[in-house]
């Protein structure tokens, strides 16, 4: 998915900024040697492939899902739709939902995360984008756990055209959990920044080189490793 985005933040806050110019259906694929959300790995620190469908209108309505593997076996599967709109002087809003979906090898609800849904707004003006998330909606077995009914993210990002197919971004998050230090689950709420280096190589598809860190706290969501500096390598390419 392209709105809140996943392998390539570069490339998905430039493309999010940008309302569609035309009715067209594309899709995706992708490989990163390590799937970051948010600063925190849902791979278990592994590779992780990925891919999707996007529709686009000619007057900004777009829907899409979106799928990688994740680690133990498990795999993630987004469904999402939204409106785009050129506000003009270089503004941009994008507002929409995400369900995030989670399923073992076997096929069954992952158990340790749940299923949820998300309802996001992002604007940009220039080479400046912020936006905020919402979880308004949540499996009960996230009850009493992270990524519940809710939780509130927000971010910043810069995104600058260098020349030459490079790009290079930022971006700065904060997770605020509503289960944060209820029911003994201790600290949640995490900030994180990342950075990010981009090269288009045409037909070849999209690189990028990501650097990213998240605070103390995220190890109550992702685990020992989660406050460790990552650097992570991707690729993707869109038909």
């Amino acid at each position: 998915m392209k709105t809140l985005k996943k392998l390539l933040p570069v490339a998905i806050a430039l493309s999010a900024a940008s309302a569609p110019a035309m009715a067209e259906l594309s899709a995706n694929i992708g490989a990163t040697s390590n799937y970051l959300w948010r600063g925190i790995s849902l791979s278990n620190n592994d590779a992780a492939v990925s891919g999707g469908v996007d529709w686009a209108s000619d007057i900004g309505l777009y829907a899409g899902t979106w799928i990688s593997n994740l680690g133990g076996g498990q795999t993630e599967t987004d469904f999402y739709g939204g409106f785009a709109m050129d506000l003009g002087d270089n503004m941009n809003i994008d507002v929409g939902v995400i369900q995030y979906s989670y399923l073992d090898g076997g096929g069954d609800d992952q158990g340790g995360f749940g299923d949820y849904g998300e309802v996001y707004a992002n604007f940009s003006l220039a080479f400046a984008t912020v936006g905020v998330a919402y979880t308004a909606w949540a499996d009960d077995t996230n009850d009493g756990g992270a990524y519940d009914e809710g939780d509130v993210y927000v971010f910043a990002s810069v995104n600058f055209d260098l020349g030459d197919d490079w790009a290079v971004g930022g971006t700065v998050g904060y997770t605020e959990f509503d289960n944060d230090g209820n029911n003994n689950n201790g600290d949640l709420n995490y900030s994180y920044g990342q950075a990010d280096l981009t090269k288009s190589a045409g037909d070849f598809g999209d690189f990028t080189l990501t650097v990213s860190y998240a605070d103390n706290d995220a190890t109550g969501v992702g685990g020992n490793n989660a406050d460790q500096v990552k650097t992570v390598v991707g690729w993707s390419k869109t038909f």
